[in-house]
């Protein structure tokens, strides 16, 4: 099977097969976005306020972008329809942990004791500007 996007239509509107899955955007009180697996045995869907939405909707747009897109769908399929075990689940959760410390490092977002660190610090500055204030006033 080739891994060629194609346009399906579906009952919301136009749908991309992205190898054997169909991802289509629907309208609705929120929009949100659907994947489903062409045989139909398994569907997941996102609604725009889920940042995963984006995520999809930007990839979507170039042959590139469906490419990575399409890994990512089945990495999701091949997790929930896997044989669960306590390694295995053990196995994803520290993977989406160090998938979200990449992120957060990548976007500059702060451990719990870095954020005290910082505060403590900046507590510390204004105390001393304070009392030289003070200070200054006497």
């Amino acid at each position: 099977m080739s891994n060629k996007s194609s346009q399906f239509k579906n009952k919301n509107g136009n749908a991309t097969q992205i190898g054997n899955y169909l991802v289509s955007f629907e309208k609705g009180r929120f929009r949100s976005v659907k994947i489903a697996a062409v045989s139909g045995n398994w569907n997941i869907r996102y609604r725009e306020d889920n940042p995963l939405f984006t995520f999809i909707y930007d990839l979507i747009k170039t042959e590139e972008g469906r490419n990575y897109l399409h890994v990512s769908i089945a990495a999701y399929y091949m997790v929930t329809n896997g044989v669960p075990d306590s390694e295995f689940f053990e196995d994803i959760y520290n993977a989406r942990q160090r998938s979200f410390d990449r992120i957060n490092k990548a976007n500059g977002i702060v451990s719990e004791e870095e954020d005290d660190k910082i505060l403590n610090e900046e507590k510390e500055k204004y105390k001393t500007l304070n009392n030289n204030t003070n200070d200054a006033k006497n």
